[in-house]
């Protein structure tokens, strides 16, 4: 439900991002997620608050991260994960969420396929969400917390969406191996580190493009 001249507004900026950078293939930030991102700047009130019929009447209105955040980090099974079913309806998508990100089986199978098309770099998914089921399971130990908190922390947000479909942009990613190892384990640290020690509720979008701009370095 979030409105349609709300998206058009948001491929515009992508597109003209890319061009002011020099175009195809000269752009050090990802077009996409620069439009997300004054979207979700400029217009936070009208994407956050708009939800689908669906929504409302079976579901918490929060997104889970953003649930946890509204509350404090309260840090529970029935706090997180009961007020959307269980962690079930996160593997299938049935929770509230942006566009194409809350069903985390697509997006599964969607890096299989692209990996097996030689489409994107496996690596770059792999060690982000790899280096964000260790932190989680880390906070687990620590904090003992019951293991669900590590798959509650990779099926929730932008997480897969953002592994597979914005981190492996070709233009903005690494081109050595090690690079691209590198550069998913620092998406995975800062995503976590936003997630848990700021007042904002996901770091997907913001963690990949700080990393767009050390690129360079890795």
């Amino acid at each position: 439900n979030t409105p349609i001249y709300l998206i058009i507004i948001g491929s515009i900026l992508a597109s003209l991002s890319k061009v002011l950078m020099g175009g195809l293939g000269k752009n050090k930030l990802n077009p996409a997620l620069v439009g997300s991102l004054f979207i979700t700047v400029i217009f936070s009130s009208l994407t956050n608050g708009y939800l689908n019929p669906y929504e409302v009447d079976t579901i918490s209105s929060a997104t889970p991260l953003t649930n946890m955040t509204a509350s404090g980090y309260l840090i529970t099974y029935d706090n997180l994960v009961s007020p959307y079913g269980s962690l079930l309806n996160f593997f299938l998508g049935n929770i509230p969420g942006a566009s194409g990100e809350t069903c985390s089986i697509l997006c599964i199978l969607a890096f299989i396929y692209l990996v097996l098309k030689k489409i994107i770099k496996w690596r770059i998914p792999i060690s982000y969400v790899g280096s964000v089921f260790v932190i989680s399971l880390i906070i687990c130990l620590t904090k003992g917390i019951g293991i669900w908190f590590v798959l509650f922390n990779i099926l929730s947000g932008g997480l897969l969406f953002g592994s597979v479909f914005m981190a492996t942009d070709p233009v903005t990613s690494p081109i050595s191996k090690s690079g691209q190892i590198i550069s998913g384990i620092l998406m995975g640290i800062i995503t976590m580190g936003i997630r848990y020690l700021t007042p904002l509720p996901e770091g997907v979008l913001i963690s990949i493009l700080i990393v767009n701009v050390v690129t360079i370095f890795i």
